[in-house]
Order: C-alpha cells, then structure tokens, then sequence
C-alpha cells in the first residue's frame, strides 16, 4: 500500500508528548484514509499546554499508522512570494518522500503542499471544507477583503488541479471551485452523525411542549463555536441581544467551543448582557456535544465563514430549531426563513424574533431538521467516502506501477 501526506494549517495541542485535536482531527478520524493507505504522516501546526489536558476535554489525536510533522506558519507576504522558506523546503521533502497528497483547503500549508505535489507529480486530492471568498470578504477588514479575491483565485487554480475533490458541499462549492473533468469527485460532510434516532425527536419534541411557556419568557439559545478570532459570528449575536432581551427578559445566550472567552465576556459587560451569556468551555465530541444540544431550545449560528457547518447539522439531528447564517453550503440546510446575511444585526434579529414567536411552530422545525438531517448519517457519507479514497488509493497505485 501507498504512504499519504496530510497537509492543513489546523493547530494541534501538544500536552507533554501527546498530541491532541479540539474536535476537527480525533484518533478515529485517520481511519478513513488508513483504509487504503499504509501509513499517514499530518504536517500542521502546534502549540504547548503545560495545564493539565483533562481541563481542555478535547481529543487525543494519535493512533497507530499517523506520524506528525509541525511546520511553522506561512501567512505572510514574505513567506508567500519566497515559497514558505525553512518550512517550504521542509514541505517540499515531504511531499517528495510520500507516495500521494491530501491537503485540506483553504490552508497556505496546502496549497503549498499541492504546488510541490504537481511538480513532483504526485497523485493530491483536496478537500475542499470551506469557502476562501466567504472566510475574507466576510470576515476581517481591508486587507482581508483586498486578499478575497486573490486567495479565491489561487484555491480555484488548485482544486483544478487536483486528480480528486471532496467537497463538503451538495452543490455550492462545486459551482464556485469546480474540478477538471476528469478528476474524482464526491460530495461527503465532514459530520459525523450516529445516533440520528426517531427517540431523539420525540425528546425534543417532548421538550418543546414542557418549555412552551418558559420560552415565551427565558428561551436558551446556544451556539458551538471557536472562541478563537471572530468568524464564527459571537460578536454579532452579542449585539443582538440587548434587542432580543426587549421581548425575552430571561433568555440565556450559551456557547461551547475552546479559546479564551474573555474579549467576548467583556464586550457582554459593556453590553449589560453578562447575566445572559454563558461561556461552556469544551466537552469531548460525539455524545457529550449532543448531550449538550439536548439542553438548548434553539440554536443560533451567525458565522461569517463556513463549508458545511457541522454543528449546524448536529443541531438540527437533535430536533433543534436552527437560525444561521446565509454563508457557504448552509442554505442547503435551511430555509430562506432561518437564514440572515452574514454580519447583518439587524436581519439576524429579525430571524430569531420571528423563530421564537408564537406564529412559528417549533414542533414543525424541529421535525423538518431532524428528518434533514437524516441526509447527513454516518453510514451514508461513510459509504460515499469510502468509495472516493478507494478510488483514489487506486488511482495512487497505478501510478506508481506505471513509474516501476
């Protein structure tokens, strides 16, 4: 079997000499490529923690078959006009010495990684997790809308290079990034759903009927979430609040995500919300984030950058009703009625308000996103992406019979 390179600019904990993933790269997640080739060696990033990790109640990362290689970051424009430097050299033998690529974009990493994979004709496929247009023209300020264009171009060139795309998208970034016509395709989240179970909805709505007078008054609202940096849209439902807060004098605004909630905690001060909002910290994913949604009545996701937000589908496979944002593939997963423009307060409040009144059934939503949901199961996008690295895989092996 073949050796596979695994690039992406995603930031692991190291804990002592252990390797750890907030929820993006658990030990299992490997398998999908340990299928089909021998071994993995991951070039990301890292960083230390010198606390102890049960605090962080985030995944080990390691497992036999996967090596790490830690490359320092590439995001300035130094580093980008001279090839990455120290780090480009050491991606560049990488790449050499394994039999394919994988990279995850959009990642400066990877698309470095993918540029010395078609020099050195290697056999790369991408995975295609978000949309760099949404992620800078949304997201950041000046520069990061005077970049939009240019990352955007330089990720279309790429995935057309590629001999196989995953999108985590039915259509939205297959339209926006399309691949060569002959290069493998498929369409696969990145969700990983396997408890989609008809009691799951009963709960809910169960849980809807008990709470139909408190949510009149005290609804819970919560959001998954990185606390790192602003993408995921906290700042703009912070805003929002005081408005929401006019109508429900109860409500509870509740996140759960790692990072440092202190720059959110303080804007929530200055906003005379703190007794409303409530930072969770982390919990181990799988089961104790569905716990988790179990709790909330609905859940909000005004990110400014997505592909397929996960936490999104995982809320609507808990029966939650779901506001969010109209960015990437979400509109694949909600009506026009639960979607607001990216950093648009005022269209966002509008949404909820309307989610939360009397006129909106939440009985209904809850249904309608469970039953979608169901779209998303593990066994279905396991089957399809199955198929895809097998094809790949094979692909990969014909190639190097061919150069013996």
């Amino acid at each position: 079997m073949s050796t596979l390179l695994f690039v992406h600019d995603h930031t692991f904990t190291l804990v002592g000499g252990d390797i750890y993933s907030s929820g993006a790269f658990p030990s299992w997640a490997w398998d999908r490529y340990l299928k089909n080739f021998s071994s993995i060696t991951v070039a990301a990033r890292s960083k230390e923690y010198f606390g102890e990790v049960s605090n962080l109640k985030i995944d080990r990362s390691e497992r036999d078959g996967v090596k790490f290689e830690f490359l320092e970051s590439i995001s300035n424009l130094r580093d980008l006009v001279t090839g990455g430097g120290k780090t480009g050299r050491k991606l560049k033998e990488l790449v050499a010495s394994h039999d394919a690529v994988v990279v995850r974009l959009s990642s400066e990493l990877g698309l470095l990684a993918l540029k010395y994979a078609v020099s050195l004709d290697k056999k790369v496929a991408v995975e295609l997790v978000d949309c760099p247009w949404d992620s800078y023209w949304n997201y950041g300020g000046l520069t990061a809308k005077l970049y939009a264009p240019l990352i955007t171009r330089r990720v279309k060139s790429a995935v057309k290079k590629a001999d196989g795309v995953l999108y985590v998208t039915q259509s939205f970034l297959q339209n926006r990034y399309p691949c060569h016509n002959g290069a493998l395709t498929t369409a696969c989240s990145n969700v990983n759903l396997n408890n989609i179970d008809e009691n799951v909805l009963l709960k809910r709505l169960n849980k809807i009927h008990a709470r139909n007078d408190a949510v009149k008054h005290s609804p819970i609202i919560g959001q998954i979430a990185s606390l790192t940096g602003r993408f995921k849209g906290i700042q703009v439902m912070l805003e929002v609040i005081p408005e929401l807060l006019k109508t429900y004098p109860g409500l509870k605004y509740k996140v759960l995500g790692a990072g440092d909630p202190q720059p959110f905690l303080l804007r929530a001060k200055s906003l005379g919300i703190a007794d409303h909002v409530e930072f969770c910290g982390t919990v181990p994913s799988g089961i104790p984030v569905l716990n988790w949604l179990d709790d909330i009545d609905l859940y909000v996701h005004p990110s400014l950058k997505e592909g397929l937000p996960r936490g999104v589908i995982e809320a609507m496979s808990r029966g939650c009703p779901v506001v969010a944002t109209s960015v990437a593939g979400t509109p694949e997963l909600l009506a026009d009625d639960f979607l607001a423009q990216p950093n648009n307060k005022s269209e966002l409040l509008e949404k909820l308000l309307f989610t939360l009144s009397e006129s909106c059934d939440f009985s209904k939503i809850a249904n309608d996103n469970f039953q979608k949901s169901k779209e998303y199961a593990a066994s279905l996008l396991e089957a399809r992406r199955a198929e895809f690295w097998a094809s790949f895989a094979g692909c990969v092996n014909e190639n190097n019979v061919l150069c013996r």
